[in-house]
């Protein structure tokens, strides 16, 4: 007969304004779970609940007030026989408010645990959950804030819909960049993992082009709602560029910009072609007997997202060699990390002005947005009958740089 080894935690801990009361239920296998969740008195006092595996045999010392040592939850930390379902007895917690069932063995978010209407974060973490096929469950609990799923299987989908505006849930999830995690309530830390950034700016970004483009499905685009948003955004823009040109955003901000830097050759290139402030400064041109090279700094702000980018864009022709008749060039845009002192000064420059003007504005490195292909869209001005296989982010928020012309991205 297998043995099980059950350790059984409580802690009190009183403030001024509160009491908070946690449970801590350490398994080795599922046998007598549901009776030691029926040992605990008063659970209807208890503010988070943990069922934790246990890893080996050594003793769990418990810090009173301070916290406890704990085993945190890990691939190798995986219960040997997966509990299916939790017991009824954990209905008997009726007020958490955090739950941890992370290592169980558990396939599916438990009914269960939809039935616990105050929590705010729930810890899943290496459990065979497919977090996609669980969003709607999760977004059912109406005070769900936080969900941690180490080990599951999610996807930028699953992310893009827990991050609805109605109900949006933070998920930690990646393994990236080690932080620590201090419990409010006790001094202990718990190590968590920190979202990387970039990461989630890209789904920032695709969560934008969701709104405003049908992908997967690009023929459906005039009948998609979001087109109605996107056509509503892009008139507006329009008519203000249009019929009061001067008093414009884009313009008064380019006029301000060449009060600041009267030296630099700036220019308004907004269009409502592509809607969107666009102000480029010429930087130099270099002229040889075969070699011409036109750099300009491009400042692009997108009305479809508050974002925007900074690059040179090189244009290098070769003025001696025709290919059927036209003058071969390449493009290229750059970033800071190809740019000369004083090009760098003015990114910096240009950078300063946008948090004072554009305050909720966030900068994209350029080659992100230029790199981070999308496929089964067709952004505006795309070609519908031969579409290309994928697009760019940049295409579908930001304008159409990058349709003409072979061109190279570099940092």
């Amino acid at each position: 007969m297998k043995t099980l080894t059950t350790i059984l935690f409580s802690f009190i801990y009183m403030s001024t304004f509160a009491q908070v009361r946690e449970e801590v239920i350490i398994v080795s296998s599922k046998e007598q779970l549901a009776s030691q969740l029926q040992l605990v008195k008063n659970p209807e006092r208890v503010d988070r609940l943990y069922i934790w595996v246990k890893q080996n045999d050594r003793d769990y010392k418990v810090y009173p007030v301070v916290g406890h040592q704990i085993n945190y939850a890990s691939q190798k930390n995986i219960i040997r026989e997966p509990i299916a379902r939790l017991p009824k007895e954990v209905l008997r917690f009726s007020n958490i408010k955090h739950l941890d069932v992370s290592s169980l063995g558990l396939k599916v978010v438990d009914p269960i645990i939809l039935e616990f209407a105050q929590l705010t974060s729930l810890n899943i973490s290496y459990n065979n959950i497919d977090v996609q096929k669980e969003v709607s469950k999760l977004q059912s609990l109406p005070n769900l804030q936080t969900l941690i799923a180490f080990g599951c299987s999610i996807s930028d989908f699953a992310l893009l819909n827990l991050r609805d505006k109605q109900h949006p849930i933070r998920v930690l999830y990646r393994v990236s960049e080690s932080i620590q995690y201090h419990d409010e309530y006790y001094g202990w830390k718990k190590s968590f993992q920190k979202i990387n950034p970039t990461k989630k700016l890209k789904l920032d970004l695709l969560q934008r082009v969701h709104k405003f483009f049908p992908i997967g499905m690009p023929n459906y685009l005039d009948k998609f709602p979001g087109q109605e948003e996107y056509d509503e955004i892009a008139k507006k823009w329009t008519v203000d560029f249009t019929q009061d040109f001067d008093n414009s955003k884009g313009q008064i901000f380019s006029q301000e910009l060449k009060g600041l830097r009267p030296e630099w050759d700036i220019s308004n290139h907004s269009s409502f072609v592509f809607p969107g402030d666009r102000i480029k400064i010429k930087l130099t041109t270099s002229e040889t007997d075969n070699i011409k090279e036109l750099k300009t700094l491009c400042l692009i702000q997108s009305v479809f997202t508050k974002h925007y980018t900074i690059f040179i864009d090189s244009r290098i022709s070769l003025k001696k060699y025709k290919d059927y008749g036209r003058t071969i060039s390449q493009k290229f845009f750059s970033g800071e990390q190809n740019t000369n002192e004083e090009e760098k000064e003015m990114i910096v420059f240009l950078k300063e002005q946008m948090k004072i003007h554009y305050p909720s504005y966030t900068f994209v490195n350029h080659k992100l947005l230029m790199e981070t292909m999308i496929t089964g869209g067709i952004p505006r001005g795309g070609d519908f009958e031969y579409p290309k296989p994928q697009y760019a982010i940049y295409d579908f928020l930001f304008g159409n740089e990058l349709s003409n012309g072979d061109y190279k991205i570099l940092e």
